[in-house]
């Protein structure tokens, strides 16, 4: 019920600023896969916005009850908060009942979702405790659990079960406009697999769950019951990294997306949050003897556990 009303005072406070905002996940996924917006349980509120309308967004917010989270740089022209805008995705706001994620890209990766003015063109609304609210279409929502699942390397039955949800209505392929990736029918694979096939599911369900090896089949029933009920941080340096590239690969992106990632990887935002120049270089050279540091003191902490 908290969610569910933070969520409708932020949304409210976009839409007065003439923001557009989506959101995602949690009780809106809740909501559009199982008109209950309660049934997926807790977590925090993740918010879509136009890349444009990023700055905007965070002040109003702000001015509506959500303070920055530290860690990360504030909006305005420093090198460390435009670094963070090209190379992130979302960053955290800190309220007095709940959180919230501030998107300005679906993913980390670019290029795996449509742009923003493209996702809002075909939203869906959706009634979280009788508030109207923006989310994405079936289509797009469907392909955003199947690859969230995926990225997750399917640990939480709960994603699985999105997956079939939305996989089972015949709403959300109508709306299709590009083949779902690799990791992506995978997830929708494993889903027919755990939950079994419907007659709304289309042939591509099939063929999916026929893709299912019964090594990784085995693999993700193990990690399901290994599998603690929070979400644990990785604590090897450099991991994220790999799985991004890992990702930027599913989705055939350029060279340029491996750096990008890279950059993303070497100067995180809380390596940056502190340095306010808008000097490019002396912020970096700043920015690098601090990562060092750390990351010899993780690897310390990796070897003696």
């Amino acid at each position: 019920m908290v969610l569910a009303a933070d969520l409708s005072v932020a949304l409210t406070a976009l839409r007065d600023a003439a923001v557009r905002a989506l959101a995602f996940k949690g009780v809106a996924l809740s909501a559009q896969a199982y008109e209950d917006f309660a049934l997926r349980g807790a977590g925090d509120l993740d918010v879509l916005v136009d890349p444009k309308d990023l700055e905007r967004a965070h002040r109003v917010l702000a001015s509506a009850g959500w303070a920055p989270a530290p860690g990360y740089p504030m909006p305005g022209p420093s090198w460390a908060w435009r670094h963070l805008v090209r190379t992130g995705n979302e960053l955290l706001l800190n309220g007095s009942s709940t959180d919230i994620d501030l998107h300005w890209h679906l993913v980390p990766t670019r290029g795996t979702f449509p742009d923003f003015d493209t996702l809002w063109g075909r939203h869906q609304d959706v009634h979280v405790d009788g508030h109207p609210t923006p989310t994405l279409s079936g289509y797009d929502a469907l392909a955003h659990s199947a690859g969230h699942a995926a990225k997750d390397r399917w640990r939480w039955m709960r994603s699985l079960l999105d997956v079939h949800v939305l996989a089972a209505r015949r709403n959300t392929w109508l709306s299709a406009d590009r083949r779902l990736r690799a990791d992506e029918l995978l997830s929708v694979g494993l889903a027919v697999r755990m939950f079994g096939r419907t007659s709304t599911m289309p042939s591509i369900a099939d063929k999916a769950a026929d893709a299912v090896g019964p090594e990784l089949w085995r693999h993700v029933c193990r990690d399901q019951v290994m599998t603690a009920p929070a979400h644990q941080p990785f604590a090897v340096p450099g991991i994220n990294f790999l799985l991004g590239l890992r990702g930027a690969a599913r989705t055939g992106a350029s060279p340029i997306e491996g750096a990008r990632l890279l950059s993303r990887s070497a100067l995180p935002p809380w390596v940056t949050a502190e340095f306010t120049s808008t000097n490019a270089i002396s912020t970096v050279s700043s920015a690098l003897a601090k990562r060092v540091g750390d990351v010899i003191v993780r690897l310390r902490r990796s070897e003696g556990s």
